[in-house]
């Protein structure tokens, strides 16, 4: 599985969906439990198969899932009731009061999606998941008295990262002229300014560039699911999806890097 991407707006997701869970847990339990998106890896994680697993679906104006991944004894960290077993025995709390424990964040994560459109979030429990192109988010749980922290995983498929990305990509606006006055501004919005859609770089000796000739292929140092690059006066403005607009290359914009200074 691919490292995490250090990506201020993907971890922002993480950090709402760990105040959710925090709420959640924090009402389930009667006492405070705050999740945080962790700075590293830290521990290595259990086995998969020895883990929880929880999908969360999200649909309307975002789409896609992420799937959560909770130690086994979360039950006895949390510090659930025991259940009656067969015979009337006392168990510990299963992995079903967890998943009941977590869908209590739903009515939190809708309301702070809500500024970005309309979003129904369900959770449900799940197998093992391929997270082969997901993006993983580390979470960290702490308890007021709690004798462990409570590590989980946080992994957004392709289409929930990129489709949150997008939601909210600023839209890019120039920033007001010294002291509010923008009529020098003004004068200027007009002037054509030349932009290139970069796809990668590649550095070449001198010796490759002359050996090169008609059929040769230059590796480039972006990846094929990347985003482009669109760049002003040799500087990144923004990225964004490759698109094809009548015959011709176009960038559908994800990601506004930072505004032009003036």
């Amino acid at each position: 599985m691919p490292s995490p991407e250090n990506n201020g707006s993907l971890r922002g997701f993480g950090a709402m969906i760990g105040d959710a869970v925090s709420a959640a847990v924090s009402d389930a339990i009667d006492s405070p439990w705050s999740f945080r998106v962790a700075e590293d890896a830290g521990a290595e994680p259990a086995d998969a198969a020895q883990s929880l697993w929880c999908r969360f679906s999200f649909e309307g104006s975002l789409e896609g899932e992420a799937f959560f991944a909770m130690p086994g004894d979360v039950s006895g960290i949390l510090g659930l009731p025991a259940t009656r077993g067969e015979g009337d025995e006392e168990t510990a709390g299963d992995g079903s009061q967890a998943l009941e424990l977590l869908r209590g964040c739903t009515p939190r994560l809708e309301s702070l999606l809500a500024e970005h459109g309309a979003v129904l979030v369900t959770i449900e429990s799940a197998a093992s998941p391929d997270l082969a192109d997901a993006t993983e988010i580390h979470l960290i749980g702490e308890g007021e008295g709690a004798k462990s922290q409570l590590r989980c995983r946080l992994y957004l498929t392709k289409k929930l990262a990129s489709g949150f990305q997008a939601l909210t990509a600023k839209a890019f606006v120039f920033p007001p002229a010294a002291g509010g006055n923008t009529s020098n501004l003004e004068l200027v919005l007009d002037v054509a300014l030349n932009v290139t859609l970069r796809f990668g770089q590649r550095r070449l000796a001198l010796r490759e560039v002359l050996e090169l000739s008609s059929g040769s292929v230059v590796e480039l140092d972006r990846q094929v699911d990347e985003p482009v690059e669109l760049v002003l006066d040799g500087k990144v403005v923004a990225r964004g999806e490759a698109v094809i607009i009548d015959g011709n290359y176009g960038i559908r914009v994800t990601q506004v890097v930072q505004p032009i200074e003036v």
